[in-house]
C-alpha cells in the first residue's frame, strides 16, 4: 500500500510567511523607487525654471528673476495638512513704470497698444463688451518683489502738458488761451496720450521709474513637494499662496544657483531632499 505525504499546518505557515516577508521586501523597495523618481522629478523640474530663466537672462542681457511660492491646492476638511505644492514662476523685467494714475500702471515708452487689446479708456468710454471678457494676469513689480493682479488688456489715458510759445508781439500776450499776461509769451495746452494695466487685486507698489516684469515660464513641484518645508504652511485651513523668495540671475555666468526642495513625510513633517546643485555635481 502506497501513503501518500503533503505538506503540515506548519511548514504551510512558514512558507506562507516566507512568502509575506518576501512581499514586504519588495513593496518597500518598489517604494523607495517610486520616491526616488518623485525626488529627481521635483528637483529636475525647479533647475529646469532655474536654467531657463539664467539662459533668458543671458539672451536679453538682463537680469531675469524666479519668484518661489508654496501655495495649499487642496484643503481637507478632516485633515489638517491639506495639499502643498511650491510653485516657481520665471518673470523678465519688460518695462517702466513712467506714472501711476488711479488704478492704471501707466508705460509711455512702451509700445502697449501694439501688444495688448486695448480694453478702452480712463474717461468712461470702455468698451464694456471687451472689458467683461477679460482675464487677469500677473503683473510683478521688480523692486518690491511682488505683483499686482491686472486685467490682460490695457486702457488710454491722457495728460494735459502746458508749453510755452514766444511771439514777436508782446501786446498779444494776454490773448492767449491761458490769459497768463506775460509779455511775450502765450501758454498753448497740448495733449498725449499713453497705455496703462488697470490694477484689480494684488499686494504690489508701483512707483514711477521702476521696472515690471511678466512671467514666462510656471513650474508646478509633484503633490507634497514644496520650497520652503514649513508645517504652518501644511496646516492652512484654506486656499492661497505664500511668497518665499526671490532668486535673481544674472546675465553673465554659466552656474545655476542651487534651490532647495523638501518633501512631505506620512506624518506631515517635512524633509530636505537636497539642492538642484546636486544634479549639476552628479549625486
Amino acid at each position: 500500500m502506497i501513503m501518500k505525504k503533503g505538506f503540515t499546518l506548519v511548514e504551510l505557515l512558514a512558507v506562507i510567511g516566507l512568502m509575506g516577508l518576501m512581499g514586504a521586501i519588495a513593496i518597500g523597495g518598489y517604494s523607495a523607487v517610486v520616491r526616488g523618481m518623485s525626488d529627481r522629478a521635483a528637483l529636475d523640474a525647479a533647475k529646469g525654471i532655474v536654467d531657463a530663466a539664467r539662459q533668458r537672462a543671458n539672451l536679453d542681457r538682463k537680469k531675469t528673476y524666479v519668484f518661489l511660492f508654496d501655495e495649499v491646492v487642496k484643503v481637507d476638511s478632516e485633515m489638517s495638512a491639506g495639499i502643498v505644492n511650491g510653485l516657481a514662476i520665471a518673470v523678465r523685467p519688460v518695462g517702466r513704470v513712467s506714472a501711476v494714475v488711479g488704478d492704471l500702471i501707466c508705460d509711455e515708452f512702451g509700445d502697449l497698444a501694439g501688444t495688448y487689446a486695448s480694453l478702452g479708456s480712463e474717461d468712461g468710454s470702455s468698451e464694456s463688451e471687451m472689458e467683461s471678457s477679460a482675464s487677469t494676469m500677473r503683473l510683478y513689480s521688480i523692486a518690491h518683489k511682488n505683483y499686482a493682479l491686472v486685467m490682460e488688456g490695457v486702457f488710454k489715458t491722457s495728460s494735459q502738458v502746458n508749453r510755452t510759445l514766444e511771439t514777436e508781439d508782446d501786446s498779444s500776450s494776454g490773448s492767449g488761451d491761458s490769459g497768463s499776461g506775460v509779455a511775450g509769451e502765450d501758454w498753448v495746452n497740448r495733449s498725449f496720450y499713453y497705455y496703462g494695466f488697470k490694477k484689480v487685486g494684488g499686494d504690489a507698489t508701483f512707483n514711477a521709474g521702476e521696472e515690471y516684469g511678466q512671467e514666462f515660464a510656471v513650474v508646478r513641484l509633484p503633490p507634497g513637494y514644496t520650497f520652503s518645508g514649513s508645517v504652518q504652511m501644511s496646516g492652512a485651513s484654506s486656499l492661497g499662496q505664500k511668497f518665499l523668495r526671490v532668486v535673481e540671475l544674472p546675465p553673465t555666468g554659466n552656474v545655476s544657483p542651487g534651490v532647495m526642495i523638501y518633501r512631505r513625510k506620512p506624518n506631515g513633517d517635512f524633509e530636505s531632499i537636497g539642492s538642484t546643485t546636486q544634479i549639476e555635481d552628479g549625486e
